[in-house]
């Protein structure tokens, strides 16, 4: 398959919007990752101008904790994004594979996370969407998919996001603001420390409405090898109500480079 300036070598994920290719750019043999919208897709607008509007969000943003977007290719017919391409996986592959992590790479990848995060709520923008499937781990830690991301706080009335990784105001879908990130990087980081996120359910309901109303299992009873300080981090970002967790991701990135210096003596 060949696109406007590219050359498509093959199809490396999928999502219920687009399909993501490796592909090499023509001008200059460099390889890049293409996300290109699903043609079933094309015909709704209101997809199309999400689609838009996230890689214009994401081409303004410029952090080795983010993955980069190049290009945006207004096509009618298959309208595309040109990014970063990562020879990597992300941390639900690697979390497919190991189950569950030790603790200097939960506390390196957190790290790495925090200071996406740090970079963008700076900017005013709110990811809404932090799980492992959206985090590339290569040498460094990146975050990917910014397609329900938005500027400030926000309150709208159909739910975004996984509900594994929801915090509870999300949930509600109101007074959403830059804590809402602290705690769905907390649930990913419960299942990198654990092997499990901290609330399951046969039913989305069930899920969501422990997200609001039950404690997470403590960490040391499923991981006994787990740092004290790291679920004592994990559980303070897991607090249902905002003013309650880490306020800042420069809080929570400073809390973890603490819990770095004394993995290391």
């Amino acid at each position: 398959m060949k696109l406007a300036g590219y050359e498509v070598i093959e199809k490396i994920a999928s999502g219920g919007m687009s399909d993501v290719f490796q592909a090499k750019r023509i001008h200059d043999n460099k390889l890049v990752a293409v996300k290109l919208m699903h043609e079933d897709m094309v015909k709704n607008k209101k997809a199309v101008k999400r689609f838009h509007a996230e890689a214009e969000l994401v081409m303004s943003l410029n952090h080795p904790n983010i993955v980069r977007v190049f290009s945006l290719e207004r096509n009618k017919e298959n309208p595309f994004i040109a990014m970063e391409y990562i020879d990597g996986c992300t941390l639900r592959e690697l979390l497919n594979k190991k189950n569950l992590l030790d603790n200097r790479t939960i506390t390196t990848i957190s790290m790495d996370i925090a200071k996406g995060l740090e970079y963008i709520h700076s900017r005013g923008i709110v990811h809404k969407d932090i799980k492992p499937k959206n985090i590339f781990t290569d040498t460094i830690a990146k975050i990917c998919d910014f397609g329900i991301a938005s500027y400030g706080p926000t309150e709208y009335a159909h739910r975004q996001g996984a509900p594994s990784y929801m915090s509870p105001e999300q949930i509600k879908g109101r007074d959403i603001d830059h804590r809402t990130d602290i705690y769905s990087l907390g649930t990913t980081m419960y299942e990198m420390a654990t092997g499990q996120v901290p609330f399951r359910g046969a039913r989305e309901s069930d899920i969501l409405t422990k997200h609001l109303n039950f404690k997470p299992r403590p960490i040391k009873q499923i991981n006994s090898k787990i740092h004290p300080c790291i679920e004592n981090t994990i559980m303070k970002m897991l607090e249902k109500l905002p003013g309650n967790r880490h306020q800042t991701a420069t809080m929570l990135r400073l809390n973890l480079s603490e819990i770095d210096a004394k993995l290391s003596r």
